[in-house]
């Protein structure tokens, strides 16, 4: 078969591994085998070619009649891993002396563990070296310790143990639940709680609280907030407003309880009922507040019907027919800390346990040292571990809200199942609180409604599928750009704004400029010709509350400069000034709520300032950065105009970028480092009345 008639180019899934098999022969009489380069390209889904490409070591087989036993062992073999967002494979560039005989690309499902690899890898052996017997009758003698040989001998095989090596079984659990009984845990929590309370434009209300620790989390960082308690005097109750969340822990105590609120007839009961009147004599309203299972609406029928306001988070409870809606949201400042490669957190062990033998398989081949547990229901353990043999699998009972917390920020993948005892919008929850807490979930099976979330999630049908997606996100471009989607996800369609906290609470405590904050981007120059450019980029950046500062060290500027608008200000000075100089004076004119570095390399990125402000709702960190490189070319690409009501109170760099800061240091008590790669470069000091 010619090459004309051969199709070079195939469809491909992104992780998968595939087996190029290629039969080339050198057109005319060359009677040698000999060896060419095969170059693999990659289109994404829309068509356009990615980069990098690879080149591939063949072997080509002699010019003339092969004969069947020839065509078999002439049958080259390449691996194949196919990066993130690929959609389609080609094999290009070959020369104009060779000719396809045969081109296809076949996807392996192989579970890489030691076992089921090892045996793959010694039918590959044997395969290889019937080829090598073959080849050694077929061909002219002399061949032995040729380079085409030994490449056709070590090529696959050497591929093969690497494929191995790379979707080995490593990771273990013990280091992030034993940092669960660190105080710097907690700690962190409540200093990221702390710094959302800031954001408030008058006194927080003080909320008494019934529900789960989740919704405690996502009230703290916008109220006061007080869990009720069935020993309190009623009497002294001193609240703005009581909420009442449907959802609950698994665990009780001396608090009240949402099982003192509702019940299987929908009456309310007596030590709820009590409640009402205490808050009745103390004029706090009680606000319901719907999330969870909706299938238990009927339960709150005359609790709903007491309330002041019912509140239903995302759909459903139509039952109740609740006065407003929220969106179905997470607090992502609440989730921080280290996260550990190679590990995935299995938070539904119910849903698992369901498929014994999948089970077994998922966490016996699974390249991701397993965490087991369940944060809605309880589970046997020792039905667990009559299943589980592998030594770096760890199982946990009823977990904390705070463990929760720790579990998710330390997995990298968080495996659901769409066959589930629990609904829905209760997976699509613990998804979003895997994204806010950097994980990637993962979802086994086609989700069964239309949550939109669930439905954009990555999915795996076999345990092949799995491997293939966990060896596909150990890549630290493809996991930093499927997080980055997500996350986009998270700020624009789950977080609450002011619409939610106004209809939770009654109010918005919250600044308003803190969903849409203003940005400035800073910016220094001594190439007059950027200037244009520039100001074109800016104007066609996506968030439109914005301005731009630049000093321009031209001594003048260009005669075509376009009018500016309201929003930008260029400000020329002498080429001779000292950089580091410029750029305070740049900074000193800022007025937005943060302010960002802005230069030729980053103007062609039209979401560069959404990207920005998305990254400070998820971290509320005080300065964001990142490096090219451990070494060279450090920069500051973000900081917070923390006292933007007080100008005058500035970060100022007065040698340029000098100095090495580490995470968390201080900076003079105004500015803290919290997000970064690795080093931020920046001068310490902080200036005070600069002129």
């Amino acid at each position: 078969m010619s090459q004309s008639h051969t199709s070079l180019s195939f469809d491909v899934v992104p992780g998968r591994v595939y087996d190029l098999q290629l039969l080339l022969q050198r057109k005319g009489a060359e009677v040698t085998p000999t060896q060419t380069f095969v170059k693999c390209l990659f289109d994404n889904a829309a068509g356009q070619r990615m980069t990098p490409d690879f080149l591939l070591t063949v072997e080509v087989m002699k010019g003339g009649p092969l004969g069947d036993a020839l065509t078999a062992a002439g049958l080259a073999s390449r691996f194949i891993i196919v990066p993130a967002g690929a959609g389609r494979l080609t094999v290009s560039e070959l020369e104009d002396s060779i000719q396809v005989l045969r081109c296809a690309l076949r996807p392996l499902s192989i579970e890489w563990s030691n076992r089921p690899g090892q045996r793959n890898l010694e039918t590959l052996t044997g395969l290889t070296e019937s080829r090598c017997r073959l080849l050694d009758c077929l061909l002219p003698e002399g061949l032995a310790g040729h380079p085409w040989l030994k490449e056709l001998i070590e090529a696959p095989l050497k591929q093969f143990t690497n494929l191995m090596s790379y979707f080995g079984r490593v990771g273990c659990w013990q280091p992030a639940i034993s940092k669960l009984t660190d105080d710097s845990h907690t700690s962190y929590f409540y200093e990221q709680i702390e710094r959302l309370s800031k954001q408030a434009k008058t006194s927080l209300p003080k909320v008494g609280f019934v529900g789960s620790a989740r919704g405690r989390e996502r009230l703290s960082g916008i109220s006061r907030v007080v869990w009720l308690r069935s020993t309190d005097q009623l009497s002294l109750i001193d609240f703005d407003l009581i909420i009442i969340e449907t959802a609950f822990d698994q665990w009780t105590s001396d608090k009240y309880v949402p099982l003192d609120f509702c019940s299987l007839n929908g009456d309310l009961p007596e030590a709820g009922a009590q409640l009402f009147k205490a808050a009745k004599i103390a004029g706090a309203p009680i606000h319901l507040w719907l999330t969870g299972d909706d299938s238990n609406a009927a339960f709150w029928r005359e609790c709903a019907a007491k309330v002041d306001h019912v509140v239903a988070e995302g759909d459903g409870w139509d039952l109740i027919s609740p006065d407003e809606r929220v969106v179905q949201a997470t607090e992502p400042a609440a989730f921080g800390g280290p996260s550990y490669a190679n590990l995935m957190l299995v938070p539904v062990a119910v849903d698992m346990l369901r498929h014994e033998k999948m089970t077994h398989t998922l966490v016996t081949q699974s390249v991701h040292a397993p965490l087991i547990t369940d944060f809605d229901f309880s589970f046997s353990i020792n039905e667990l571990q009559s299943i589980i043999k592998r030594s770096n699998v760890s199982v946990q009972r009823n977990p904390s809200r705070i463990a929760q917390r720790g579990f998710l920020q330390a997995s990298e993948l968080v495996l659901l199942f769409a066959d589930s005892v629990r609904s829905d919008q209760v997976l699509a929850q613990i998804a979003i609180d895997a994204i806010a807490a950097n994980a990637i979930p993962v979802m086994w099976g086609k989700p069964r409604g239309h949550v939109p979330l669930l439905e954009t999630l990555d999915q795996v049908h076999t345990i092949a599928d799995l491997i293939c997606l966990q060896g596909l996100y150990r890549g630290d471009q493809a996991r930093g750009d499927r997080l980055s989607a997500l996350n986009v996800q998270i700020v624009e369609n789950h977080v609450w704004t002011e619409v939610d906290r106004s209809a939770l609470l009654g109010h918005d405590p919250i600044n308003a400029n803190f969903d849409r904050p203003k940005i400035s981007l800073v910016m220094t120059t001594t190439k007059p010709e950027l200037l244009t450019p520039v100001i074109a980029a800016f104007r066609q950046q996506s968030w439109l509350d914005t301005e731009l500062v630049i000093v321009s060290c031209t001594d003048s500027l260009p005669a075509d400069l376009p009018d500016l608008n309201d929003n930008e200000r260029i400000f020329p000075v002498s080429k001779q000034l000292n950089s580091g100089l410029a750029f305070n004076l740049a900074i000193a004119e800022v007025t937005g709520d943060y302010w960002c570095v802005y230069n030729e390399k980053i103007i062609e990125n039209l979401k560069y300032l959404r990207d920005i402000a998305y990254a400070y709702r998820m971290t509320q960190a005080e300065i964001l950065g990142k490096i090219q490189s451990p070494s060279v070319e450090k920069k500051l690409v973000l900081g917070k105009n923390a006292l933007s009501a007080r100008r005058a109170s500035k970060l100022r760099f007065l040698n340029g970028w000098d100095s090495e800061i580490e995470f968390n240091t201080p900076l003079n008590g105004d500015f803290r480092i919290e997000y970064a790669p690795l080093v931020l470069n920046l001068h310490s000091t902080v200036e005070k009345n600069m002129q």
